[in-house]
């Protein structure tokens, strides 16, 4: 395996969790085989995300602006555009990326994991997007995720691959990339080849269902996921959302975002499961409200009436948002 060649670009967007971001950058520094490029995207952060970052990488003798970079993004634009700042930032610089690794900020690396994603892209195969073995960080022997989710358009729902199997149990990539709909966004290797044929991750996104989308782009053009049995990476999940949980239990923010982006993406892509997909979607909100959970049924409410401004074609979409300006 020829992995002293590849330039690979790791980027972590952080948001409010520069905690959880220090433990990630701590296991990178484990790695067998090391990125070429560490890009950190702030995404906003209100509680000064970006100068513990900042001050973390000084105290442990990592400059900026070498092998590191610190991004600081005014608001928080979704996960979808944070990435696509840090690919923007890595092609302005001129210099040629073989791989781009997407990791969560809530993960934690296993010391072969970069390894292992490079062996399985060095097989002559059209893979544009790599997963590994996610491992839950709270119980380290139950599997998150092997590589991605299996998606069922006519419910919009989405079955992670391995989902609670022991992380004892054996498995290999040729059994799960033909189950694989697309990659966790948890950890995602992306070759410089898919992101130049396929462009960058699709912004409307604000959460959920880019990656989806970004495979379903990649396939329509030959591109299948691929699975590195031998990337172990474990993540927390959920990290994104602690703070958005209301008195019944519910996260309305996760559900806003879950329901907008199966109405996107079924839109998109679908449209023959429309209808089963806003059916489901709209008993939902009534099984919310039934068990008193006001915050998150509202949230669904809002979710299924407002992407239809993303699903107008770009000239009636403008004419709207002028007419709004207007009044």
């Amino acid at each position: 395996m020829d992995t002293e060649i590849k330039r690979v670009a790791v980027v972590i967007v952080n948001w409010k969790g520069w905690k959880d971001t220090v433990v990630c950058l701590e296991s990178l520094d484990e790695l067998t085989v090391r990125p070429t490029d560490v890009i950190l995207v702030d995404n906003g952060s209100s509680d000064g995300s970006a100068e513990h970052l900042a001050d973390w990488l000084q105290k442990h003798g990592k400059s900026l602006g070498t092998r590191y970079v610190l991004l600081r993004l005014p608001t928080n634009c979704g996960f979808a555009a944070a990435n696509n700042a840090g690919i923007r930032y890595l092609e302005a610089g001129g210099q040629h990326i073989d791989y781009y690794w997407f990791l969560n900020n809530d993960t934690r690396v296993d010391k072969n994991a970069l390894a292992g994603l490079l062996e399985r892209s060095s097989r002559p195969d059209r893979v544009g997007i790599y997963g590994s073995v996610i491992l839950d960080e709270r119980e380290p022997h139950i599997v998150q995720t092997l590589g991605g989710a299996h998606y069922e358009a006519f419910t919009a729902q989405a079955r992670h691959i391995g989902g609670g199997r022991a992380c004892t149990d054996v498995w290999n990539s040729a059994d799960i990339e033909p189950q694989l709909s697309y990659i966790y966004g948890a950890s995602m290797f992306v070759s410089h080849e898919f992101v130049a044929q396929i462009g960058l991750m699709c912004e409307d996104y604000f959460l959920y269902d880019e990656e989806l989308d970004w495979a379903l782009r990649g396939k329509a053009k030959g591109f299948t996921p691929g699975f590195a049995d031998s990337s172990i990476v474990y993540h927390k999940g959920g990290a994104s959302f602690a703070q958005a949980r209301a008195t019944d239990g519910s996260n309305y923010v996760s559900d806003y975002y879950l329901v907008r982006g199966a109405v996107v993406t079924t839109w998109r892509w679908y449209p023959w499961a429309l209808p089963s997909v806003l059916f489901m979607r709209w008993r939902e909100l009534f099984v919310r409200l039934f068990h008193g959970q006001r915050l998150s049924a509202r949230a669904t409410a809002l979710a299924l009436l407002m992407p239809w401004r993303l699903l107008l074609p770009d000239d009636l979409r403008a004419l709207v948002e002028r007419g709004r300006a207007d009044v």
